[in-house]
């Protein structure tokens, strides 16, 4: 009869492989079962205990061993993450979700002729702001403080392009406000964050959904 690790012994190796610098949770529990196997392997091949097997399994391997692994997966998620995000982005401005863009922009026009221009000028920076804490309670409600690599490689930079374009709009506005008149470049990056924030949270939704099927 083969030997299989139980749920304990599962968790003794996942926590051994977060000491050696493996960060994200989906890429730690990959791991654990890549080393787990091993260790069935050798628990079923030769005479010894569990501990032994393990510091056996572990021994094949160098200390980075772990950690060259998560940064290159974690490259090629990004590469993945970037491709995904522009393609989406594009959807946008196609049928049907060209409304969804017509739509922001009108709001934007709209709103720039009804609010006061200090208000407009944070427009970007409030949708910013409230797309990173819809996306913070959602993976928290998911998944508390556990860290993915499918949901680290998506967010943190489009969160911070947000930032970028919300400063790009409040510098531009200084240099070519006119503030008795909506400026078409208020609405341009209005409606640029918006659909930035639609794109995200469309595709950080599609991610949590794969994960909680996966590690929920």
């Amino acid at each position: 009869m083969s030997i299989v690790l139980n749920k304990s012994q599962l968790q003794h190796i996942s926590n051994l492989i977060e000491m050696k610098g493996v960060k994200y949770y989906d890429v730690n529990m990959e791991l654990t079962d890549h080393m787990a196997s091993e260790v069935e392997e050798i628990l079923n091949t030769e005479r010894i205990n569990y501990k032994q097997a393990v510091k056996i399994a572990f021994l094949r391997y160098n200390r980075f061993h772990f950690m060259k692994i998560e940064e290159e997966k974690e490259k090629k998620v990004r590469k993945q993450a970037n491709k995904l995000f522009w393609k989406s982005l594009l959807q946008f401005f196609t049928f049907p979700k060209i409304a969804f863009t017509a739509m922001a922009f009108g709001v934007s026009l709209l709103s720039i002729r009804f609010f006061s221009f200090n208000s407009v000028l944070f427009f970007p920076i409030i949708i910013a702001v409230i797309m990173a804490t819809i996306i913070d309670v959602k993976k928290r409600k998911a998944f508390g403080w556990k860290s993915f690599l499918q949901l680290n490689a998506l967010t943190p930079r489009y969160i911070g392009l947000l930032v970028i374009t919300a400063n790009a709009f409040n510098a531009n506005l200084y240099i070519l406000t006119i503030k008795d008149e909506p400026l078409l470049l208020q609405a341009l990056i209005i409606t640029a964050v918006a659909l930035i924030s639609a794109v995200l949270l469309e595709i950080y939704n599609k991610h949590i959904n794969t994960l909680k099927s996966q590690y929920a």
